[in-house]
C-alpha cells in the first residue's frame, strides 16, 4: 500500500493541536481545530500506509515520524471512515480498552455507529494488514446497539454480532441461574462498570429474533442465552423448548449433544408433560442410536410412548453398543405392559440376538423380556461366518505426477481439493499451475492467487508486501511460498515439483528444470532447490553429470548469491552426503493423551553438504514435533509419528489434517512402515468424531496397492507408545475390517497386541476386546489355514494361550480359553 502524499500535511495538524500528547484521559477533550484542519487532517489520514518495511535497514521505516498508537485516534477524531477507523483500531490501537473506545466511537454519531458496526461485521475474516480483530471492537459494538451512546442504533441481522452479544450476555450471568433472584441483573460485569444484563435486557427478545432468522447455532452461546431467556420470563417457555427440540437432530459431535441434553434435562428441567408433547421429535432423535441422546432420553420416551409408537421409541436404544444402554432399554420395556404381537414380532429379533450377548447381564436380562412377552427364551442358533483369508495384492507402479490444464479452473480446483498447512498431490498441483498462469497470464495468475488460502500469495495478488523480516528462519513450505510470490514471472518451472504422486522427483527431470533456468538466466530458488532435493530419489542420480550445471543459487530474501557453489554443485554434494532419517527418541510430549512416553523423531541435522544453507526444517521440527508429510518421501517412519488416534480428539481440523496425510502416505511407491500400517489400523476407530471418510479409504487404497503386508504391523507401536496404552475399540475396530476383506492383514495384529499387554501391570482398557476379536476370528482363520490359504504359525497364539492359563476369571480370560477350544490340537 503506498504512502498517502498528504500525509505530512495532517501530521502538522496533528502537532499543532498538541495531540502527541494524547493519553486515554484526555482523549476526548483535546481540541479537533477549524473544519479546514479537519479536511486537511482527513485527506491525509484516511488512506495509505504509515509504515513501510526497509530493507536496508532490516526494520519498519515510520513514514509520520509520530508515535503510529497517537495518530491513528486523532484520524479518528478527526473524522475518517469507518472502515479505515476499524483498520487503524487493529493495527495500531491493540491495548485501549471498549470502555476507553466506546466514546470515541460514540462521539461520532448514530450513521457513523452503523457505520462502524458494518465494517467490524461486513466480514469475519479481517484484511490481511488488519491480522487480529479485538474483542473490544465487538463490545464496542453491543454498547452502540444497547443505547449507551444516547441514540439508537437497529440490532444488525449479522450471525457474527449475535454470537458475539450472546457471548457477552452469557459473561453477565450468574454461575447459577436463580429466577427468583434479579439483584445481580442490575450489577456491572466485573470487568465494566457501564454495562450490565438490565441495560442489555430491553433489546433481548429482538436479538434472540434476529438470532433466529440468521440461522445462529444454538450449540454454542446462543442456547445458553435462550435458556436463560426462558428461565428469567424474557421469553416463552415453549418457544424455547420447541426451538431446542427441533435441533436436536442438527447436533452432530457428542460435546453438541452433551449441550443439548444439558439444556433440556439440567437446566430447563424438561417435565414429562412436555416430552409427551414433543414426542416424535425426541423419537427421531433416539432413532440415530446415539449414546448420549438415549441415556438422556431413552427410559423416559419408552415409558411414554403409546403403543403404535413403541417401536420407534425403541429401536435405536436397543440398537446401543454399550452394555449400559441396552440394559436400561431392556429394563424400560419391562416395566411396561406386553405389547402387541405386531410390536412383539418388530423387537424379537433384536431381543433375541440380546439374549445371546457376551455380557451375561445384558443377555439375562433380554431372556426375562421374552419370557415377560410369552416367548421361549432358546439359545440363539450360531451361524460362523468364515471370512475370506485375501492374498496381498501386487505393489502399484506410482502415477505420474500431473499438475492438470494450465487455467483459473485447474487453479481453484486444486484450491478446493487441498488441505490447508498439508502437503500432497493437491497443494503441489496449486502452487506448480501459479507459476504457470504467470508465465501465460499475470492478469490470470493474480486473479487465481486471490482465491488461494495460501496467505503469501494472496498478499501477492493484492500487491502487498509479501514478507517483513528475516526469512532465515522459515520453514521450507512458507519459504518456498515466498519464493515463489518474489519471482512469479520469472521463474520458468519449480525445481520442487514431484515426478510421481509420492512427491518424488528423479533426477533427470531435476537437471532438465535446471536447464530451463539456465537458458533463462534466472537463479535458482535457495528454499525450491532444499525441497528439491528432499525429495531426489537418490537411486537415480549422478554426482557427475549434476556437476554441469551452473546455475546459480540465491538465499531467500538476502543479496548472497551463493557464487561459489552452483546448483550443480549443492546437488552433486547431496548425493554424495544427504540427509539422513533421524532415528526415533522417547518424548513425553503426548503422555497426556496416551498416559505414557512415546517415540518421536530426533530433529533433522544437516550435512555438511547444505549446512551452509539456512536450516529450513528446524522451525518445522519445533511446530509440528516432527518432520511433516510431504517433504522426503523415501523416509517410511518420521513424517508418521504424529498421525495416531488419539492426537485426533475433538478436533474436526486435526482429523482433516491426519487424514490428508494418510492419504498422500498411501501413494507411496514402496511398502508402508511397521509403525505406521499399525496405526493406519487404530486410526480407524471411531472416538469423539467419527472416523474422517479419507482416513477410511486410505487404508484401503493402500491394500488395493499393495502397501500394506500382512505380518509388516507392530503392534507395540500403537500410537508410537514406548509401554502399553489403551487399546478401548480397537479390537472391535480390527474385527470390522476382518469382515470388510483384511482378515489377512488385521490377524497377524491381534496376538501380538494381547502379548504386549501382558509388559503393563495391569491390562489396559481394551485388552477383552482384543481376545474376544480373536475368539470371533480364529475359524476362519482355522479354514484358511486347513485350505492352505495361510501359513500354520497364524495359529500359534502365545497371548491366547497367557491368558488362558490365568488364574482369574474376567472377559479376557474366558475368550481366550474358548479360543483354545476351537481350535485342533494337531494346530496348535
Amino acid at each position: 500500500m503506498p504512502v498517502n502524499p498528504n500525509l505530512q500535511a495532517a501530521v502538522k495538524v496533528f502537532h499543532k493541536l498538541g495531540w502527541n500528547e494524547v493519553t486515554r484521559k484526555n482523549l476526548m477533550e483535546l481540541p479537533t481545530g477549524t473544519s479546514e484542519q479537519r479536511a486537511v487532517a482527513v485527506a491525509g489520514l484516511k488512506s495509505g500506509a504509515w509504515e513501510t518495511w526497509d530493507e536496508n535497514l532490516r526494520r519498519p521505516y515510520n513514514h509520520a515520524g509520530v508515535k503510529l498508537q497517537k495518530l491513528a485516534l486523532f484520524a479518528i477524531r478527526m473524522g475518517v471512515s469507518a472502515p479505515r477507523t476499524v483498520s487503524l483500531l487493529n493495527q495500531h490501537v491493540r491495548s485501549y480498552p471498549a470502555s476507553v473506545l466506546f466514546p470515541l466511537i460514540a462521539q461520532r454519531g448514530e450513521k457513523f455507529a452503523t457505520q462502524f458496526i458494518k465494517a467490524v461485521y461486513g466480514t469475519r475474516v479481517p484484511r490481511p494488514s488488519d491480522f487480529y480483530t479485538s474483542f473490544e471492537h465487538h463490545t464496542t459494538c453491543i454498547r452502540l446497539v444497547a443505547g449507551l451512546g444516547g441514540f439508537s442504533v437497529p440490532v444488525p441481522a449479522v450471525a457474527g454480532y449475535i454470537q458475539d452479544w450472546s457471548t457477552f450476555m452469557v459473561s453477565l450471568l450468574p454461575e447459577h441461574l436463580d429466577p427468583t433472584d434479579t439483584d445481580w441483573m442490575s450489577k456491572p460485569w466485573h470487568m465494566y462498570e457501564d454495562i450490565s444484563f438490565q441495560t442489555c435486557a430491553p433489546l433481548f427478545r429482538e436479538h434472540v429474533e434476529k438470532g433466529i432468522a440468521t440461522n445462529v447455532s444454538i450449540l454454542g452461546s446462543f442456547g445458553k442465552v435462550l435458556v436463560a431467556g426462558a428461565l428469567l420470563g424474557l421469553l416463552e417457555r415453549d418457544e424455547v423448548l420447541t426451538l431446542l427440540m427441533q435441533r436436536l437432530e442438527t447436533a452432530q459431535r457428542p460435546v453438541e449433544r452433551h449441550r443439548m441434553v444439558e439444556y433440556l434435562v439440567t437446566d430447563l428441567a424438561i417435565t414429562d408433560a412436555e416430552m409427551l408433547a414433543h414426542l416424535d421429535l425426541f423419537i427421531a432423535a433416539l432413532a440415530t442410536s446415539d449414546a448420549t441422546y438415549c441415556s438422556a432420553f431413552g427410559p423416559k420416551v419408552i415409558a411414554l410412548a403409546p403403543e403404535p409408537k413403541l417401536v420407534d421409541a425403541a429401536i435405536g436404544p436397543l440398537h446401543l453398543t454399550t452394555a449400559t444402554g441396552q440394559h436400561k432399554t431392556l429394563k424400560s420395556l419391562l416395566d411396561k405392559p406386553v405389547p402387541t404381537q405386531e410390536t412383539i414380532a418388530t423387537l424379537e429379533p433384536r431381543i433375541r440376538e440380546l439374549a445371546g450377548s457376551r455380557n451375561s447381564t445384558v443377555a439375562k436380562l433380554a431372556g426375562k423380556l421374552l419370557e415377560h412377552w410369552n416367548l421361549h427364551c432358546q439359545a440363539p442358533h450360531a451361524v460362523t461366518e468364515l471370512l475370506p483369508w485375501q492374498a496381498t495384492p501386487p505393489l502399484w507402479n506410482c502415477p505420474k505426477f500431473d499438475k492438470g490444464p494450465v487455467t483459473l479452473e485447474g487453479f481453484i480446483d486444486a484450491e478446493r481439493q487441498l488441505t490447508p498447512l498439508r502437503v500432497d498431490i493437491h497443494s503441489e498441483k496449486r502452487d506448480a499451475l501459479l507459476v504457470a498462469l504467470a508465465n501465460d497470464d499475470m492478469g490470470v495468475a493474480r486473479r487465481a492467487a486471490s482465491t488461494s488460502t495460501c496467505y503469501e500469495f494472496q498478499q501477492w495478488a493484492r500487491g502487498e508486501e509479501i514478507l517483513r523480516g528475516s526469512a532465515r528462519r522459515l520453514g521450507v513450505m512458507q519459504a518456498r511460498a515466498v519464493a515463489i510470490a518474489d519471482n512469479l514471472g520469472t521463474i520458468p518451472v519449480l525445481l520442487s515439483e514431484p515426478t510421481y504422486q509420492d512427491l518424488s522427483i528423479d533426477f533427470t527431470d531435476l537437471m532438465q528444470r535446471l536447464a530451463q533456468y539456465q537458458a533463462a538466466g534466472v537463479e535458482a530458488m535457495e528454499p525450491d532447490l532444499q525441497l528439491a532435493l528432499f525429495r531426489l530419489n537418490l537411486d537415480t542420480a549422478d554426482p557427475e553429470l549434476a556437476l554441469e550445471c551452473t546455475v546459480p543459487v540465491r538465499v531467500l530474501r538476502t543479496h548472497l548469491s551463493l557464487a561459489r557453489k552452483s546448483a550443480g554443485d549443492i546437488i552433486a554434494a547431496y548425493i554424495r552426503d544427504p540427509l539422513p532419517e533421524p532415528p526415533l527418541d522417547e518424548t513425553s510430549f503426548r503422555e497426556l493423551t496416551t498416559g505414557c512416553n512415546t517415540y518421536a523423531p530426533d530433529a533433522p541435522l544437516y550435512p555438511r553438504s547444505i549446512r551452509n544453507l539456512p536450516n529450513r526444517l528446524s522451525r518445522i521440527y519445533t511446530l509440528e514435533k516432527g518432520i511433516p508429510v510431504g517433504l522426503f518421501p523415501a523416509w517410511r517412519v518420521a513424517p508418521t509419528t504424529r498421525l495416531v488416534r488419539s492426537s485426533i480428539g475433538k478436533s474436526r481440523w486435526t482429523a482433516a489434517e491426519i487424514a490428508c496425510d494418510v492419504t498422500q502416505l498411501a501413494r507411496s511407491r514402496q511398502p508402508l512402515g511397521a509403525g505406521f500400517v499399525m496405526n493406519l489400523l487404530a486410526l480407524q476407530q471411531p472416538g469423539p468424531l467419527p472416523v474422517h471418510e479419507k482416513t477410511a479409504s486410505a487404508l484401503f487404497d493402500a491394500w488395493d496397492r499393495g502397501l500394506l503386508i500382512p505380518g509388516v504391523a507392530d503392534a507395540t507401536l500403537v500410537e508410537w507408545a514406548v509401554s502399553p496404552t489403551k487399546l478401548k475399540g480397537l479390537g472391535k475396530t480390527l474385527e470390522q475390517l476382518a469382515h470388510e476383506g483384511l482378515l489377512s492383514l488385521v490377524w497377524p495384529v491381534l496376538d501380538p497386541l494381547l502379548q504386549w499387554t501382558m509388559k503393563a501391570p495391569k491390562s489396559p482398557a481394551g485388552t477383552s476386546e482384543i481376545a474376544e476379536a480373536i475368539l470371533s476370528l480364529v475359524p476362519s482363520v482355522i479354514h484358511a489355514v486347513v485350505s492352505g490359504e495361510a501359513d500354520a504359525n497364524q495359529l500359534k497364539l502365545p497371548g491366547v494361550q497367557h491368558y488362558a492359563a490365568q488364574p482369574q476369571s474376567n472377559n479376557t480370560t474366558k475368550a481366550a480359553r474358548k479360543t483354545l477350544t476351537l481350535i485342533p490340537a494337531e494346530l496348535l
